[in-house]
Parts: C-alpha cells; structure tokens; sequence
C-alpha cells in the first residue's frame, strides 16, 4: 500500500467512525479529523464524551400523568387541549434532544440514543421523557449494572411495563419478563420460575410525581428462588442475579454489535466482546474503546452494511448542512413520517430496524429528504400514520428550515470541479464508490458544488452508514 491509499484506507476508517460512534460529521470535523489516526479520534470521542449534557426538564412544565391505583396515566385527559399540551411538551424534549445530537459530544449522543432504543420505552409525558433520558445520560458510558437499574425505577419504565399493577399476593410479571427477554438475557434463557420470582421481587417498586417510590406494603418480602438462588430477594437483587451471569454480557454483546457493527452477528466476535464485557465487569466505556478499536469494526464486512434510522439519517443531515427547523412540529412529522418517533415505540420490543426502515411508503421520502429540507420543496409523500403537528388534523406539508451549506459547499476549497465528485462522496459517503453521478457538462455549473452535495444526499448509498 503507497502512501495515498494509506491516506484514504485512514479517513475511510475515521469516516466509517463517525458514522457509527456519531452520527456522521459536520463540514469542521471533516477538516479536522480524517487526517488522524483512528486511535487518537476514539481517544477523543472518549474524552468528549465526558462533557454530559443532562436535559433541561426544569423548564418543562410539571406534566406527570395523575395517578390512580392501577395506571400511573390516571384518568383520561380532561379536555382536548390538555392532550394537545402533553403532546407540545413531549415535542419540546424530542426537540432538544435531536438538537443536541447535533451539537454532540458525538459519542455520548449516540450511545444515549442506543440505549434509548435497547430499552425501548413509551413516554407518556415530559417529566417523564425527561427524567427518563437524563438517567440514560448519567450512566451511557458508566456501568450497565448501575444502568440497568436506574432504567428499572424510571417512571416511564414501570408503567410501560406495568409495574405499578405489581404487588404482594397479586403479582404482575410484565415488567419481570421483558426485563430478561427484552433488555438483559434473551428469549430462552430464563424459565417461568424465574419470571414469577422476579415479578415478586418487583413488587412495590412503585412512583409518584416526584419519581421512584417503593411502598413496603405492596412488597413480597418472602423466600424467592430465582436462578438456582434462594433468598428474600427485591429488584436490586434480581438485576445483580442477573448481570452476573455471564449470559447477560453475551446478550449486551450481540446488542452492541448489531447497533454498531452489523445487524448479522459473527460468533466469533460475540465471543471476543462477551468475553472483554465481562472481564471489565460491565465497564460501558472500556468496552466501547475495545469495540471501536477493535479489527471487526473496520473489517470491510461491515462497513456502509447498516441502514440509517429515521433519526440517524435526520440528524446527519442536520450536522452535514446546518439545518435548523422554524416549526417546533417538523420533526415530530419527519419521525412520524419515516416510522420512529422518539420515546414512542411501536411495542415493548422496540423498533426492529435493519430493512424495516425502507418500505413502499418512506422510501422515495428518504431519498428526497435533502431536496425537501434544502430546495424547500413541497412534499409529495404522507406521513406513515395521521399526526397532530400543530393541529388536530394539519398535515405539513412543506418544512421551513434555516440552513447554511456555506460551510459544506467550501470543502476541498482550490480542488479542481472534475475531482469534486470523488472527494465529496468520500466524504459523505460511508461506500462512495467509483460510479459518477455527474456528467461534464454539470461540472461547468456556478452552482456545481451544490448540484453536487444535493445529488450525493439523494443517493441510495446515503442512507447507509
């Protein structure tokens, strides 16, 4: 290899990087990074990654759903306009928090947005979204048993799984079952013994408008036999039963890898990070700079294989072009539209990705996306399902958005127009590949860098990563 295809085999790998462990990069960091080593970047998206941002919910008015005996959502909303309140105020943090997937630490927001999808969870309210993600904040590169457990006492959790229906001599096993299925071992790697167990421990773990709350008159203090161990055991109990097996990192593993490698999972490598999750008992962080250090990361298998999320692919445009969205409904639309709106998943299961993303009724919207947001086109697609935008029936159907493509367009600045295309695609692209996508006589053009940047986004290949 000469020291050209060294350069390029280097900024493929810091590209391929940024896709994965960010959510693609802005003009700056592509002047700034693709000359580094793939070391000192992960060194620095480690480092960056420190630099928390927790929500702002402090501002977000106080909009806990009431309580009743069974249902942590109470009553039904009094009146139309209240839900549409909720529902604004829902849009505010699924606002924000997009926004500050574009403004970084890269790192950080992505493995919040992972974990946010591993423990997928429906947000009835603001409060809730909020206290939900901030717990998500504080520990998505600290340890997953801390992790694990703060997402077991969030108060979106235990009423999306029912928990608050939990209680001594009447035990609800919702929340005891997808805990193990869904989140920590996997179908087939518990029993119904260990479901019931559970559900007892589980008893009393409980919230109110201030948060968690355990109430010791719900609770099974009684013998539980669960995973072969006896004892009068609660939930923090059940979670430490759990992480230590070493099931538990084998199930985190084959998620990490499908998230962040590929959605087709090597044994082999499911061994290696299994086995590294479990030497660093559980060390979120540690186990990120093995991964992203590692040689199956950048094996050529796995590059430009995953499908962008409806998210990653939002947000990736956003950072590249400096988008900014005049209505605080748009982007309730686009996740509507594109079938992922955050903190609202279809099932406790979560949104199951890959080729699911893609289908007859988002395709051309994903392709057209950057028309739409840059050339302040007019839709021509509907959303996936009905959405309340800023009415009970408005259906937006163009986007006001501000946008600076001053930044992106000033890339490989003295670089002569037919050498354009390759370099922009190689920056923009997870596969550019050698295909031309413009003819000569394009290239003459004064507005040819834009022709050119708005062409790559229409691409098939741009919605890989």
């Amino acid at each position: 290899m000469d020291s050209m295809e060294a350069a390029d085999s280097a900024s493929g790998d810091i590209r391929h990087l940024f896709f994965r462990a960010g959510f693609g990069m802005t003009p700056a960091q592509i002047r700034q990074f693709t000359s580094l080593e793939v070391d000192e970047v992960v060194d620095y998206l480690l480092k960056d990654a420190e630099n928390i941002k927790m929500m702002s919910i402090a501002d977000q008015p106080s909009s806990m759903p009431a309580m009743q005996s069974t249902s942590f959502l109470g009553a039904e909303m009094e009146s139309f306009e209240d839900t549409m309140s909720t529902e604004e105020e829902l849009e505010q943090v699924r606002n924000q928090w997009i926004r500050q997937m574009v403004d970084g630490p890269d790192l950080h927001e992505k493995m919040v947005y992972f974990w946010h999808c591993h423990f997928a969870c429906y947000c009835p309210s603001a409060s809730m979204a909020g206290s939900y993600l901030n717990s998500i904040r504080k520990h998505a590169l600290g340890n997953y048993r801390d992790l694990v457990l703060a997402i077991a006492r969030e108060p979106a959790m235990l009423y999306f799984l029912n928990n608050q229906q939990n209680r001594k001599e009447k035990a609800n096993e919702n929340f005891a079952r997808e805990l193990m299925e869904l989140y920590t071992l996997g179908e087939g790697h518990f029993t119904e013994s260990d479901v019931q167990s559970a559900a007892r421990a589980f008893t009393g773990w409980s919230s109110d408008e201030n948060g968690f709350v355990f109430r010791p008159n719900l609770h099974d203090f009684g013998d539980k036999t669960f995973r072969g161990q006896t004892g009068p055991w609660d939930g923090e109990d059940i979670i430490r039963i759990i992480i230590d097996d070493r099931r538990a990192a084998e199930f985190l593993a084959i998620s990490l890898y499908r998230f962040f490698v590929n959605d087709q999972i090597d044994d082999h490598d499911i061994r290696l990070l299994a086995d590294y999750i479990y030497e660093q008992d559980y060390d979120i962080a540690a186990t990120m700079s093995f991964l992203l250090r590692s040689d199956f990361f950048y094996d050529e298998a796995n590059r430009a294989v995953r499908i962008k999320s409806p998210i990653e692919l939002i947000v990736h445009l956003m950072k590249l072009c400096d988008i900014r969205f005049a209505e605080p409904g748009a982007l309730t639309f686009l996740q509507n539209a594109m079938g992922q709106t955050l903190m609202d998943p279809p099932n406790v299961a979560g949104w199951p990705g890959g080729r699911s993303w893609i289908d007859n009724a988002t395709l051309m919207l994903r392709l057209n996306l950057g028309n739409y947001l840059l050339n302040d086109e007019r839709f021509d697609v509907a959303p996936v399902t009905s959405l309340k935008a800023s009415g009970p029936a408005k259906v937006i159907q163009k986007l006001n958005v501000d946008h600076d493509l001053d930044p992106v367009l000033g890339l490989f600045g003295g670089s002569l127009n037919r050498d354009l295309e390759q370099k922009f695609k190689e920056a923009l692209l997870a596969n550019p590949g050698n295909k031309e996508i413009t003819s000569s006589r394009e290239q003459k053009q004064l507005d040819y860098r834009r022709l050119l940047v708005l062409r790559i986004t229409s691409l098939p290949e741009f919605q890989l990563c």
